[in-house]
């Protein structure tokens, strides 16, 4: 038998099945549904063939699951289990070997490492280019500590708001303090 024969005799034992139940009329409910139920007759030619399509897809569904199934067994597994003794050894060699390194070089390191293998920050961390991008880094942070802070600011005085906020009384005095212009004597009260 082909598919679709196969899928017209299932559609019409389900419709059929029904209708055997309702005959006995046990039970008032069971009649309503099979009145409801439709049999292969009464189903039009494009609901069949939406039913079709969605069998079809759902079968191509399945067999791309079952091929990726199958690409993931045929994948060799990892050489060391994680938590073993090959896992604690090789993790005693990255701590050595970044131990030397900042926690922010140490994630520099990392994230020019081929892979994220332990192997591969480890090559990573020995590399010429991450070891002078480091050393460069460095340089320059200790360059900055070195530095001193200028001892006195220029321009205007600090804490001071700008002209154009001042009262008239405040900006002949702030003249005054810069040497522009001698201070001017103050009214006396009346």
């Amino acid at each position: 038998m082909t598919n679709e024969n196969i899928e017209k005799d299932t559609l019409e034992t389900e419709a059929e099945k029904p209708e055997e139940k309702s005959k006995s009329g046990d039970n008032p409910s069971e009649t309503e549904e099979s009145q409801e139920t439709l049999t292969h007759k009464e189903l039009t030619e494009a609901e069949f063939k939406a039913m079709e399509a969605q069998k079809k897809a759902a079968q191509e569904k399945l067999e791309k699951a079952k091929r990726e199934l199958e690409a993931l067994k045929s994948k060799p597994a990892p050489a060391a289990a994680p938590g073993g003794v090959n896992s604690a050894m090789e993790a005693i060699r990255l701590g050595a070997a970044l131990r030397d390194y900042t926690p922010e070089e140490v994630e520099f390191i990392t994230r020019n490492a081929s892979d994220e293998s332990i192997d591969g920050i480890i090559n990573a961390s020995k590399d010429e280019w991450v070891q002078t991008a480091i050393q460069a880094k460095r340089e320059k942070v200790e360059k900055e500590k070195s530095t001193p802070e200028p001892s006195s600011r220029q321009g205007s005085a600090v804490g001071t708001k700008p002209l154009s906020e001042m009262s008239l009384d405040e900006k002949a005095e702030w003249l005054a303090e810069q040497g522009f212009v001698r201070p001017f004597p103050k009214a006396k009260p009346l």
